[in-house]
């Protein structure tokens, strides 16, 4: 940037819809101009029928509909919508679903894991000058309700630049259903995850790779 501009963002995760319009400056400051936020369900809706899906990918549309409206009206230099978790399993698995989620909205793209995993890192550094100042190598970990993003970066002389990364579909959502089925007992709980850990080669067998 070699100017302020204000940019204009609508994330659609696996629990909620969130909007952000900014201005943001050269040095990367950003001013606040509008934000707001709605539950939608998506991921619960892809773990469930298929009735419920299609009502979670109406009802998250309506609402990016809308978010992506009032973007527009404040004039932003940039918008784009952006999914993750959900909307990269609802592409894989429901494509058809994937226009009905979008439609309306004219600039979209579905962050691979990787991209997730940057994005988290940025947020994490950008939220604390003072780590954006520091020379280390910083390890993030993103928490969603679909996944869990977990990025190694470098910071050097206010560079910065992505190691490693590993995406998960451990998120609060589905660990919730598993503890469910498992009668709210941790123990069965934590075996089950270091089998799915172990399945998902959380010990860095091949780092790098998406799952």
């Amino acid at each position: 940037l070699n100017r302020v501009q204000r940019l204009g963002v609508v994330e659609i995760g696996s629990r909620s819809v969130r909007m952000l319009v900014a201005d943001v400056a050269p040095n990367g400051v950003m001013d606040v101009i509008k934000t707001n936020y709605a539950e939608t369900n998506l991921g619960a809706g892809l773990r469930e029928g298929a009735n419920e899906l299609i009502a979670a990918v109406d009802a998250t549309n309506v609402v990016t509909g809308v978010y992506w409206k009032n973007i527009q009206q404040l004039n932003p230099d940039k918008s784009a919508v952006f999914g993750t978790e959900s909307v990269r399993q609802l592409d894989n698995n429901h494509s058809e679903l994937v226009d009905v989620l979008f439609d309306g909205v004219a600039d979209y793209l579905i962050l691979d894991r990787k991209t997730e995993a940057w994005c988290s890192f940025l947020a994490a550094v950008s939220g604390s000058p003072d780590l954006y100042r520091s020379n280390r190598d910083l390890l993030v970990m993103d928490q969603g309700s679909g996944s869990i993003e977990i990025a190694l970066g470098r910071l050097s002389h206010r560079n910065i630049e992505l190691i490693d990364y590993q995406g998960y579909r451990l998120g609060t959502q589905p660990l919730m259903t598993e503890f469910e089925k498992c009668n709210y007992d941790i123990y069965r709980l934590l075996s089950r995850l270091r089998t799915r850990i172990r399945r998902y080669k959380l010990i860095a067998a091949k780092p790098s790779t998406q799952t």
